[in-house]
């Protein structure tokens, strides 16, 4: 009788052993698992500020566009011949010779149909150039 009141008070200490570590072990969890959501609020903060920066940076090229005189289209510095899909440029030369420095420009892409003349769809982007030399 004896021995078996010690084997059940042993029994439900390591019962309780066992559910301390149970416990212990949820904690650690839910102390990583804090740390997690830390970082990614941070980063979702960083990404809303980068979101921002770069919406008050698009809203100013727009500006910049609407101001520019595109729309009237006071100067083309190239026209270039058509260039095939999956082709592209990696230098150019300006029809009107710039002097060095930085010039907001606006380059327009214009999408041929198979005739050559047939528009199929245009797009303009803002673009900052800089000359070195």
């Amino acid at each position: 009788r004896k021995q078996r009141e010690i084997c059940q008070y042993f029994g439900a200490r390591l019962d309780i052993l066992q559910g301390r570590m149970e416990i212990s072990a949820c904690q650690e969890k839910i102390h990583a698992f804090q740390e997690n959501a830390e970082k990614a609020i941070q980063e979702m903060e960083k990404l809303q500020e980068e979101m921002e920066e770069m919406t008050a940076r698009s809203e100013e090229l727009f500006g910049q566009i609407s101001m520019s005189g595109y729309a009237q289209m006071k100067e083309q510095l190239l026209l270039t011949k058509l260039i095939p899909p999956g082709s592209g440029m990696e230098q150019f030369r300006t029809e009107k010779k710039l002097d060095p420095g930085t010039y907001d420009t606006v380059l327009v892409f214009t999408q041929v149909k198979g005739d050559h003349k047939t528009i199929r769809s245009q797009i303009s982007v803002a673009y900052t150039m800089k000359i070195l030399e």
